[in-house]
């Protein structure tokens, strides 16, 4: 959206800031996050994901502060430091109260019962007493939730940016989930579709609230003026500005869409004798492949730049020099 346009406006002001770092959520939640926040004295809350990358660092860390507000305090956990994402840990500054369950291991080389067997001997150790996992689908998530049906007066939450058209959904597969979901006791989403989805699972509406598609804004922002300011940009990259995405590959991003309707935007700015941008894609997984043979289909190779997969640290010279950043994601 153009910046200043009413619509820009919209969504600026659909925002307000979470913690010390500029992180911001949805001001329009269900229901209230701070609700009863004077209960939160003392609490220890945990959180695990299977690896932790820089925007979960940055989520925690505004977590952790809004906590310490409020009196409690969080542990985080990952199960482990390598998986398919190419995240470069030695850039990361991880907070004390964080750690690793296996530190060195590869996590889809850890068998189930291992994981299990981990989250409850930290949970047990930390006494946690609200439990708080990324979906229902990975190991270490249901054995976390199987800890909180297990111990009287803990609470579990449910972490989900999923949303029921996202694939096909079959009666039994369902049912599992809701067997899941039944042992937490509310929901952290990212938007009105996943509010739906997990309602639809059986967490009361009013127990699920917006907040957590977060993005470390103050970051971003604050970097991406700081490279535009040096006129710095990629020595292999376009000349700016520049439309710019940047995701797995993978089918669900719909990066195959976004290359179509790039083709599209070309022909429609040669009949209007505009000139067109360029289009970076930065990213990698299992649909590159795939994405390149359109691009070459598509007549589009001069003008489209992969970059690879692109580190937190480097996105804001990106983001500086785009024009507009496209997220096709369905």
């Amino acid at each position: 959206f153009a910046h200043g346009s009413s619509e820009y406006r919209r969504i600026r002001n659909s925002v307000r800031p979470l913690g010390a770092r500029g992180i911001s959520v949805p001001a329009d939640q269900p229901g209230s996050c701070v609700a009863g926040a004077d209960r939160l004295a003392g609490a220890r809350i945990a959180i695990i994901w299977s690896r932790l990358g820089p925007y979960h660092l940055a989520r925690a860390s505004a977590a952790s502060a809004k906590l310490r507000s409020f009196g409690a305090s969080l542990e985080l956990a990952e199960v482990c430091g390598r998986d398919n994402y190419a995240w470069e840990t030695d850039l990361m500054v991880r907070p004390p109260w964080s750690r690793t369950l296996f530190p060195g291991g590869e996590y889809d080389s850890i068998h189930g019962r291992r994981i299990a067997a981990a989250v409850h001997n930290w949970l047990d150790l930390i006494q946690a007493d609200v439990v708080v996992v990324n979906g229902w689908a990975v190991q270490e998530a249901r054995s976390a939730l199987r800890w909180v049906k297990g111990h009287p007066n803990r609470r579990g939450v449910i972490m989900s940016e999923t949303k029921f058209d996202e694939s096909p959904r079959w009666f039994w597969k369902e049912w599992i989930k809701r067997r899941i979901v039944s042992r937490a006791n509310a929901g952290l989403v990212g938007g009105a579709p996943h509010v739906d989805y997990l309602q639809s699972l059986g967490i009361p509406r009013e127990r699920i609230f917006l907040g957590y598609n977060s993005v470390d804004n103050e970051y971003f922002a604050n970097a991406a003026v700081a490279w535009r300011k040096q006129r710095l940009c990629e020595p292999d990259g376009p000349e700016s500005p520049f439309f710019f995405a940047s995701a797995r590959f993978i089918a669900r991003k719909n990066l195959h869409g976004l290359l179509r309707a790039y083709a599209r935007y070309r022909r429609l700015a040669a009949e209007l004798g505009a000139p067109p941008w360029p289009l970076v894609i930065a990213g990698s997984g299992e649909e590159e492949g795939a994405l390149r043979a359109l691009c070459s289909q598509l007549a589009l190779d001069p003008f489209v730049h992969w970059p690879g997969f692109v580190q937190y640290e480097e996105l804001p010279r990106w983001y500086g020099g785009a024009g507009a950043f496209i997220h096709p994601a369905i």
